[in-house]
């Protein structure tokens, strides 16, 4: 694998993260959703507007990875944000978004990449939550193997289409 780095985003990868986030949303899960909503998803959630307003709050962590110019994944961590009931461990950050790219599907970095939002996210939070949907495999055996925890489930509005997601936890040890 050529080399992989990681960096936190800033305002000026809006317009390309916007682009990059939504092809790899589609690429996800587009097949498996009625096209309306799944539409009326995409343009509340990765306008360029939007993700400039997300790379420039100071509760939200954005975290690309690069090859040369190239971005190969990326996650999206929020800090203060909403908790589900079934989460206890307080103070908890919600890795809001985790990709990588199909590219490079097989080759570690989801690993990686889980391993540096770890690192970085006990710096500021005793925990990181997240929602996977129910259909998802895959993704459901990745957060088990990485060492994150089945404790309940949430809700997820997906246009007007309200999906249950599978919530996972991972703590650090070191709750304040």
């Amino acid at each position: 694998m050529a080399s992989i780095v990681f960096r936190s985003a800033t305002p000026s990868d809006a317009a390309r993260l916007s682009t990059y986030a939504r092809h790899l949303f589609v690429q996800t899960y587009a097949e498996f959703n009625e096209p309306a909503n799944f539409q009326r998803y995409l343009d509340g959630a990765f306008g360029e507007e939007i993700q400039h307003a997300q790379l420039t709050d100071p509760d939200k962590l954005t975290v690309v990875a690069e090859t040369g110019d190239t971005y190969a994944g990326y996650y999206q961590v929020i800090f203060n944000g909403a908790v589900p009931d079934c989460v206890n461990t307080k103070p908890v950050a919600e890795l809001a978004r985790f990709y990588v790219d199909p590219d490079y599907h097989g080759l570690g970095l989801a690993q990686r990449q889980i391993t540096d939002m770890f690192e970085k996210v006990a710096l500021r939070a005793a925990g990181v939550w997240l929602g996977v949907w129910k259909e998802n495999p895959r993704a459901i055996r990745f957060y088990e193997k990485a060492g994150m925890r089945d404790v309940g489930e949430t809700s997820f509005l997906l246009g007007d289409d309200l999906q249950q997601d599978r919530v996972f936890l991972r703590e650090f040890g070191n709750a304040r």
